[in-house]
């Protein structure tokens, strides 16, 4: 399977992948996280996928989905979080915080000031 193909997708515990052309399900696989939420961050190089879902991290054979390895992190919460890999790679990107964070301010600056 060519990592180009996928398109990953996360929600509810579960990671999803897709032919990205077809739309067709490759495989789903259903994280062992004790909790059940609504937000799934992912991460993927091109063997890996980690999974954070409230309060454990997963990671994933992007070829099949096979769980390799869980970490419920405990004692640490649970909450959206970040990943990264060493050379850059993260998510939610470093881009798109920045961008959300803009956005967050200005839409802050706008309602303020709206409040006439």
């Amino acid at each position: 399977m060519n990592p180009a193909d996928l398109l990953l997708l996360a929600t509810k515990n579960h990671v999803v992948a897709l032919h990205k052309d077809t739309g067709e399900v490759l495989w789903k696989t259903k994280l062992s996280s004790s909790w059940v939420g609504d937000f799934v961050t992912l991460l993927a190089d091109d063997q890996l996928v980690f999974a954070h879902a409230r309060g454990a991290v997963s990671c994933l054979e992007l070829a099949t989905g096979k769980i390799l390895w869980t970490n419920e992190l405990k004692g640490l919460g649970y909450g959206l979080a970040s990943l990264a890999l060493p050379g850059g790679a993260s998510a939610p990107d470093t881009a798109t915080m920045k961008a959300l964070a803009e956005l967050s301010s200005s839409d802050s600056a706008t309602h303020s000031s709206s409040a006439d």
